[in-house]
């Protein structure tokens, strides 16, 4: 087969491809805000309206792809990991749609993201032999640092969605990401000074998106992957968006997602500064193109 269809059921957000593996290429992609983590941090299970979004958005997806005749690889991170209930709601998506959802670890998670991620850095021509990587997700942090030969990962089990909603105020949250950033920094302390940083996920390509004028609507993979986001950009986005009115923030970062991103604008500057950078690469390509490239790997 020439073609794979990549799942990727994140913490926040579902991500689809159908991927041509012979011309390594993207044929058609689906993205919807399904806030699978949504209320994890107080049950420990994922709620019954995250199951009927994530249902919502298979469903849709099930009208743009043929998940029966072509090969479908789909894999799913810390929201799943972590609830109760994890093989209960895997076992209703088997039933009723047939795609069997893989759990994976965050070493694994951070490999597949770095085959996309490196995929999508070679387009543009962008060197892959020194970077730390970030990928901020809605229920876990990984972050990979690449030099030359030797590759470190580490998974941090938070992200947007948790920490935005186990903090509610602005104190609780300042509080809480500074301790997260301190344990972050001391875990990183030996690790090889790199020349570039990286990120990946819905912050920086949104932010990415806004500063380029485009908004949820009309978001172009092709014109944010490659594209340098300063910290001053990130903290002046911050600063705009927050004075928009409310349709006005959906309109650019989508319904539903304002708090989440300037949560996840707090964490990416403070990882910033833990690794002294005060710029990083966005990239769009990440763990669906990764899965969807290890999975074509296996077919030469």
């Amino acid at each position: 087969m020439a073609n794979v269809i990549a799942c990727d059921l994140g913490s926040n957000t579902l991500r689809i491809v159908l991927w041509d593996c012979k011309n390594n290429r993207r044929l058609k992609e689906f993205e919807r805000i399904v806030r699978t983590a949504q209320d994890l941090y107080k049950t420990g299970r994922i709620s019954q309206s995250a199951i009927g979004r994530i249902f919502g958005a298979l469903e849709a997806a099930r009208r743009q792809f043929d998940f029966k005749s072509t090969p479908t690889v789909c894999v799913t991170t810390q929201a799943i990991r972590q609830a109760s209930n994890r093989f209960e709601v895997l076992d209703a998506i088997r039933s009723h749609f047939g795609l069997n959802f893989r759990i994976i670890d965050g070493q694994e998670e951070a490999n597949l993201t770095r085959f996309g991620v490196e995929f999508g850095l070679g387009k543009c021509g962008i060197d892959t032999s020194s970077y730390v990587l970030i990928d901020l997700g809605g229920g876990s942090l990984e972050i990979t640092c690449k030099s030359g030969m030797n590759i470190f990962s580490d998974s941090y089990p938070f992200g947007i969605v948790t920490l935005a909603e186990a903090n509610k105020s602005a104190e609780s949250f300042e509080r809480s990401l500074k301790e997260k950033l301190s344990t972050i920094a001391k875990k990183v302390r030996s690790w090889p000074k790199v020349s570039r940083l990286v990120a990946t996920a819905g912050t920086p390509t949104t932010l990415v998106a806004f500063k380029k004028g485009l908004d949820y609507r009309h978001y172009d993979a092709s014109v944010v992957t490659g594209e340098e986001l300063t910290k001053s950009e990130c903290e002046e986005s911050l600063n705009r968006l927050i004075k928009l009115p409310r349709d006005e923030q959906e309109r650019w970062v989508g319904v539903g997602r304002i708090d989440l991103i300037i949560a996840g604008i707090k964490i990416l500057t403070g990882i910033m500064d833990v690794f002294g950078f005060d710029k990083m690469t966005v990239v769009d390509e990440g763990l669906r193109e990764g899965a969807a490239i290890s999975f074509c790997s296996t077919l030469e």
